[in-house]
């Protein structure tokens, strides 16, 4: 069981939305057909990882993990055409088409909402768990 709760994400989500729906997709696509992939997601079933890797991935009710290193709080980076976004930032635009709202005085970010442990919460990358809030908000937990 897992616990529904958001967490800080010391990120300026601006640069996602200059990628494209595409980007977004292929980059994800790219995560999940890692052959490297099930290693770091051992809590899920053959058969949620095989509908991970289809066209539209159906995610599962469960934290998903990349291969990628996590960089600094522990937030995973997916570099595309030389830039660095959060692989979370990403995974949220793939699946929901949206982009980040933002301007001059707000800051919003894309959040976890699904609590794992202090040092994993941050690198799942599983869209269903993401929301979009206040970056105010999202860094007062």
């Amino acid at each position: 069981m897992y616990i529904l709760w958001s967490l800080p994400c010391q990120c300026d989500m601006t640069s996602v939305n200059s990628l494209t729906q595409a980007q977004c997709v292929a980059a994800i696509q790219e995560e999940l057909r890692k052959k490297s992939f099930p290693t770091f997601n051992p809590h899920l079933t053959q058969v949620e990882i095989n509908n991970l890797r289809l066209e539209i991935p159906i995610w599962p009710d469960a934290p998903v993990f990349s291969p990628l290193v996590p960089a600094g709080h522990d937030y995973t980076q997916k570099r595309i055409n030389g830039v660095k976004y959060y692989l979370h930032a990403i995974a949220y635009r793939a699946h929901t088409g949206k982009l980040i709202p933002h301007d001059n005085d707000t800051s919003d970010q894309v959040s976890h909402r699904r609590w794992i442990t202090a040092t994993h919460t941050c690198r799942s990358f599983n869209p269903v768990d993401l929301t979009v809030e206040a970056g105010e908000t999202n860094r007062s937990r």
